[in-house]
């Protein structure tokens, strides 16, 4: 009889057999069996693969997801500015051309930018969407969230923001109160790997307020808001066609900045907190005064 009842034959077992009775095999069953267990089974590459694929599979799932949401949010905010000014004009309509850059930026359909301006044409609930500032503390940290949401159930929207800030350790105040931490801005963030000296005369030749590089190694260029579509017109002629990020943002003062360490108990606080006000679907943009500290400066 076997020494272990319920065993599953692996390949190795199953070649051990073969080996004995086909080429003679010095050991007998029994030492064969009172192997070292790993000797009978492995990995095989099969199931590495299948581990690796569930693995890539899961991160992809995640990203359309996130990708999902954000399209969804873009199609509001189309929704939203062509109905505050009945105006599908985008040279017009400002808030609708910086709407319609950010779905460019986003990759969000032909079709799906085009039901969203006929919604904000035709749909009288579109009407009801309103832009609401909510803004937030946690410690030294300020957080202005733009919100997008229906006239009607505006209670219910700041009554759940208000619940994810107190969840995570937060509270939610006057706007008013953290504006003195932030200012209008026009943004580009290039692609990792250029170089701040890449793009320094550049980024001031098209009339860039600022240039300078970002705690992740990033370089960021700032303008006036009302100069942004002018400036990246430039930028792309000049060779920069794809940025990291841009558009027109609440970019916190140099002055106010709060550096904080994401391994910290406040740090892991602010990355929930933050995250859950991304996820939920009637906030549109989430700005803090926050920079991450890398975990090897000095405290």
């Amino acid at each position: 009889p076997l020494p272990h009842k319920n065993m599953i034959f692996s390949r190795h077992i199953c070649s051990s057999f073969h080996r004995h009775f086909h080429h003679k095999s010095p050991l007998p069953l029994r030492q064969i069996f009172s192997l070292p267990i790993h000797h009978h089974f492995h990995t095989s590459p099969t199931l590495c693969y299948s581990r690796k694929y569930e693995k890539i599979k899961g991160k992809k799932a995640v990203s359309d997801v996130k990708r999902t949401v954000i399209q969804s949010k873009i199609s509001r905010e189309i929704q939203a500015a062509v109905s505050s000014m009945r105006n599908a004009d985008p040279e017009i309509n400002y808030r609708l051309k910086l709407a319609l850059d950010n779905a460019k930026r986003n990759a969000v359909t032909k079709a799906t930018i085009e039901k969203a301006i006929q919604n904000g044409l035709q749909d009288k609930a579109a009407d009801t969407m309103e832009q609401i500032w909510y803004a937030g503390r946690m410690g030294r940290v300020c957080l202005m969230v733009r919100a997008l949401a229906d006239r009607n159930k505006r209670q219910v929207t700041t009554s759940f923001l208000k619940h994810i800030f107190k969840k995570n350790g937060g509270t939610v105040g006057d706007p008013k109160s953290v504006e003195f931490a932030f200012q209008r801005k026009g943004l580009f963030v290039f692609p990792e790997g250029t170089e701040l000296d890449q793009v320094m005369d550049d980024c001031i030749e098209c009339n860039a307020e600022d240039v300078y590089e970002n705690h992740e190694g990033s370089i960021v260029c700032l303008c006036d808001p009302n100069e942004y579509f002018k400036v990246k017109a430039e930028l792309e002629k000049r060779g920069f066609a794809q940025f990291q990020d841009s558009g027109v943002v609440m970019h916190p003062l140099e002055d106010a900045i709060e550096h904080v360490k994401a391994s910290s108990e406040i740090g892991q606080q602010l990355q929930s907190l933050v995250e859950e006000l991304e996820e939920y679907e009637d906030v549109q943009d989430v700005y803090t005064n926050l920079r991450w500290e890398r975990e090897d400066e000095d405290e």
